[in-house]
Order: structure tokens, then C-alpha cells, then sequence
């Protein structure tokens, strides 16, 4: 088995990309380096040595398919190149601390250039890190003075272009407390309807929207209180009184 050595990375461009990282952006203004003219380039040469190194594994044909696979990698690397001199000339990807990550040190970030069939993941990665449209321009960083009391305000990011979708929001203190003021006011201002309950703590039935029953039996007559006649299916009055109820007593008729 051919062991592959692997090129080290440029030293001023690790240096470069480890500053990235510590600051999680690139700043021009404040850089003693100059993206267009020191560090894309050094970044294009490495990608061009990583397309080297597959092609030479294909020459020794260590790996199956190592023609398939050194295709994909020329076909990434065009890509990417073509796509950062088409839009990142002047400033890098908003993505070029993540870049930065991926090139200074594989092994941490979870990838591997041993051979070519993972120096084809390894190339993908990049190039979704790269196929982006924004540059760290359309996110300067704006410095936000400090609050009433003092304490200082962590730097915000102004959207510029096309990355509306990606607004990080911040507090409007005088904003969130005209809020509050306005909540509290409602909340004074509503009135709140008694509820009803019987002495058990119960909602009674007039509280839910039926009638409150009569005291009175249902058959008694409202005004004069005494029973009133129920009716058959047929119209007929039923007598409620006893006497009615007792059995009439039969009459014969005798011979004189």
C-alpha cells in the first residue's frame, strides 16, 4: 500500500486563517494582510495541491474507480475557483471562518484527505462552503453605543443587499417597555364579570344559560297553587282528587 504525503499547509496562511477563526470574521480594515492580494491566492494554491496529490494516487492506482473519482475532484475544484473569481475577488465569502476551519485543520472538522475517495467528500464540503452569495460585506459590523446603565452592548450586524432573511434582531428597550406600559393598561381596564355560585362553591344553571328551576312542583297552577288536571294523549282531564281513585259502588236491582 502507497502511503500518501500530504503537502503542509502554507504557514502564513494558516496563521492568517487561525486569526479568522479567533475573531469568527475577517476585517479588512484591521487586517494587516489583504484578502485579494495574500490570502486567495495562497488559499487557490492549496486547492490546486490537494488536486495534484489525487491525481497522482490515480497514477499508482491504489483506489477502484480512482478515474471517477479524480473527475469529481477536478470537476469541484473548477468550481470553486471559478466561483471566487467570479464574486470574491475583492472581499471573501461571509462563510470564511468555516473555510477557514476546513483548511487549516481536516482532521479536527471531521474529514479526511488520505485518499481520494475521501478527498471527494473533503472537495464537496468546500465547495457548498464556497457556492454562496454573500460576502462579509453584506454583513458589516456595526458598534452600538452603551445602555443607561453603562454596561457595554454587544456589536450588532447591519444587513446590507440581499440577506434580509438572515436580520439578527436585538431589544428595543424603550420600544419593549412602551410594550409593557400599554399591557399593564389593558389588563386595569378590563372588567370582570361576577360568577355566580350556590353555597357549595357550584356555578348555578343561570350562570350557564339555563332557567333556575321553580321551587313550586311543575303540575301546580301558578296562580292558585293547586294541581293542575294532566292530560291523556287524547285531550281527556285525569281527576287527581281520591275520590276519584276509589272504586264506585255497584247498584243491583231487586224484584218486589
Amino acid at each position: 500500500m502507497i502511503t500518501r504525503t500530504i503537502p503542509p499547509l502554507d504557514s502564513e496562511l494558516q496563521a492568517q486563517f487561525s486569526l479568522i477563526i479567533q475573531n469568527k470574521t475577517f476585517d479588512q480594515s484591521k487586517s494587516e494582510v489583504s484578502w485579494e492580494k495574500d490570502i486567495l491566492p495562497k488559499l487557490l494554491t492549496r486547492l490546486d495541491q490537494l488536486v495534484i496529490l489525487a491525481k497522482n494516487q490515480q497514477e499508482s492506482g491504489e483506489d477502484e474507480n480512482t478515474d471517477e473519482l479524480v473527475k469529481s475532484i477536478e470537476s469541484n475544484h473548477e468550481r470553486i475557483k471559478s466561483h471566487i473569481n467570479a464574486f470574491f475577488q475583492q472581499s471573501p465569502p461571509f462563510t470564511i471562518t468555516r473555510i477557514a476551519e476546513v483548511i487549516n485543520d481536516p482532521e479536527k472538522e471531521g474529514y479526511s484527505i488520505a485518499n481520494n475517495a475521501k478527498l471527494v467528500k473533503y472537495f464537496n464540503s468546500l465547495k457548498k462552503l464556497v457556492l454562496v452569495s454573500s460576502s462579509i460585506d453584506d454583513f458589516p459590523q456595526v458598534n452600538v453605543p452603551d445602555n443607561e446603565n453603562g454596561e457595554k452592548t454587544e456589536p450588532v450586524v447591519k444587513v446590507v443587499g440581499q440577506s434580509a432573511a438572515t436580520i439578527p434582531l436585538i431589544e428595543i428597550p424603550w420600544l419593549s417597555q412602551n410594550d409593557s406600559e400599554n399591557n399593564n393598561k389593558v389588563e386595569e381596564n378590563l372588567e370582570i364579570e361576577p360568577k355566580l355560585h350556590d353555597s357549595n362553591g357550584v356555578g348555578t344553571k343561570a350562570e350557564e344559560g339555563e332557567e333556575p328551576a321553580s321551587d313550586q312542583p311543575a303540575d301546580l297552577h301558578e296562580n292558585t297553587g293547586e294541581h293542575e288536571p294532566k292530560k291523556r294523549k287524547n285531550g281527556e282531564a285525569v281527576e287527581k282528587n281520591e275520590d276519584s281513585k276509589r272504586p264506585k259502588p255497584e247498584l243491583s236491582v231487586k224484584n218486589v
